[in-house]
């Protein structure tokens, strides 16, 4: 107690300031406190150190726990004995100052700044969350429409998307029996673009390519499904697809869209082009196509040659039947008609007849004769008798020739149709035969072959999916749909009613 009685009366002086001093300390402190800008709250225990001597110098021990009402005084004390009280306040041991100092203020102030100081970071912490929930509301529908799709179209090109490769091979159908003009004319020019010259043929070729058939003799010798659904290529791009059963129509529309097939009319040369999610694969898929395509074209050769030939050959057997029929039914007519030959029988007939009438025309001028010289002649009878017989087998080859029914002009007509026929049909023959030879000819003549002029390769490199291409157009595409529907939106908006 005498150390604590003897130190309040030691420091009772400097407590006693003077106005000037005290408002001097004030404004030291005030602009010390402004350089420094330490916080109102820590300065609060220094008042309480400098009034606790003046508290223990009392006696009575009960009045300790007055210090609880002074706070509001802390402001008023000056603070220039702050200085002598922090210089003393370590000497002083802790155990004197525990019963009488309120040390459980210090705690408190230290969970008030604390709690002051993390209200802030909340609230701060509250308005960005309330921000970027405003933010997502309110760019809602860019973010549907335009950042997912672009954001799901940069996951799958850019992780998932497997790797294609692509083989090509390039090939001409040629006809070694062509021959171009040298010169330079209009009808070159136009014989040129046109399909002319193997471009027919390689139409029908790559039509081939990318037809059912084609793809029945890959699934047979290339397992061209099992190539498809390779297990290095990602779930969106391999056979089946999904939502497909994988049957062979859908094998179909798959097949279409991994081969192409076109012709570059730059330079006149067929394409071929095939995707595979492996290089062996696009080689392996390629190389049986341009088979396929080379025994296509023999197979086009073997038709155009036999379907001339086999034309040709019809037309002799329908030739050669026809003689044939004509020479039957002459032969049938003459032994019907007992005729061989009814024109030359008939000039036979007349040859006799006209010698008849000429030596009854003999014996007729001697029998005029005999009458006007010797009219008592006895010849006269016999001579007469003579000539009424010459005159009889006149009659009868003029009969047989020119006879109603058995004669041998109404015979002529028929045997003559039949002889028109047969060299009718002989001169038939005859052009048969001679278009059979041609038809040999041209067939030999416009034979085609294909020609490879780039072999399929082994891609090292895959070609696609392009991937930065893919996504820009994705992105490109959503920000157009974006921007259309929001102008539709905002045209219904303004036409919309104001109620």
């Amino acid at each position: 107690m005498n150390a604590h009685s003897s130190h309040p009366a030691e420091t009772d002086k400097p407590v006693q300031p003077s106005e000037t001093e005290a408002s001097t300390h004030s404004t030291t402190a005030q602009a010390s406190d402004q350089t420094e800008q330490p916080p109102v709250e820590p300065e609060a225990p220094a008042p309480e150190q400098q009034v606790e001597p003046e508290a223990l110098a009392e006696p009575v021990a009960a009045e300790a726990p007055a210090p609880a009402p002074q706070p509001p005084e802390q402001h008023v004390e000056p603070e220039a004995p702050i200085e002598p009280v922090a210089a003393e306040a370590p000497a002083q041991p802790e155990e004197a100052r525990a019963p009488d100092q309120p040390a459980e203020i210090e705690p408190e102030m230290h969970t008030a700044q604390s709690l002051d100081a993390a209200l802030p970071a909340e609230i701060a912490m509250s308005d960005g969350v309330f921000a970027l929930v405003s933010w997502f509301r309110k760019n809602r529908w860019f973010l549907l429409i335009v950042a997912l799709p672009t954001l799901l179209a940069a996951i799958y090109y850019g992780l998932i998307a497997s790797d294609v490769y692509i083989s090509e091979s390039r090939f001409v159908i040629k006809n070694p029996n062509q021959k171009r003009s040298q010169t330079s004319t209009l009808a070159n020019l136009v014989q040129t673009t046109g399909l002319s010259g193997g471009h027919e043929q390689t139409s029908e070729v790559l039509t081939y390519v990318q037809s059912r058939d084609a793809l029945k003799a890959l699934v047979e010798k290339v397992d061209i499904r099992d190539k498809f659904s390779s297990p290095q290529a990602d779930f969106l791009s391999r056979f089946p697809r999904p939502l497909t059963n994988g049957s062979f129509e859908d094998l179909f529309k798959y097949y279409g869209k991994r081969v192409d097939a076109r012709i570059d009319m730059e330079n006149g040369t067929a394409t071929i082009k095939v995707e595979a999610f492996t290089p062996q694969d696009a080689y392996a898929i390629n190389r049986e196509l341009l088979g396929l395509s080379e025994n296509l074209v023999n197979q086009l050769n073997m038709r155009a040659q036999s379907k001339g030939i086999i034309e040709a050959q019809k037309q002799v057997e329908l030739a050669t039947q026809r003689a044939k029929d004509a020479r039957v039914a002459l032969s049938q007519y003459r032994n019907a008609q007992a005729l061989i030959d009814p024109a030359k029988q008939a000039g036979g007939v007349l040859e006799i007849a006209d010698t008849m009438v000429a030596q009854r025309s003999t014996l007729q001028a001697q029998l005029d004769t005999m009458q006007r010289l010797t009219p008592g002649n006895p010849s006269i009878p016999a001579l007469r008798s003579r000539i009424a017989a010459i005159s009889a087998q006149i009659a009868s080859q003029d009969n047989r020739v020119v006879g109603n029914g058995s004669g041998i002009a109404s015979k002529l007509g028929g045997y003559e149709n039949l002889m028109v026929e047969q060299e009718f049909s002989t001169e038939s023959l005859n052009a048969a035969n001679a278009a059979l030879v041609q038809a040999r000819a041209e067939a030999q003549r416009q034979q085609f072959y294909l020609e490879r002029v780039v072999n399929p390769n082994i891609p090292d490199t895959p070609l696609l999916p392009k991937r930065i291409f893919n996504i820009l157009i994705v992105f490109a595409a959503a920000t157009c749909l974006y921007f259309i529907a929001w102008m539709l939106m905002i045209g219904i908006l303004e036409h919309a009613p104001e109620d």
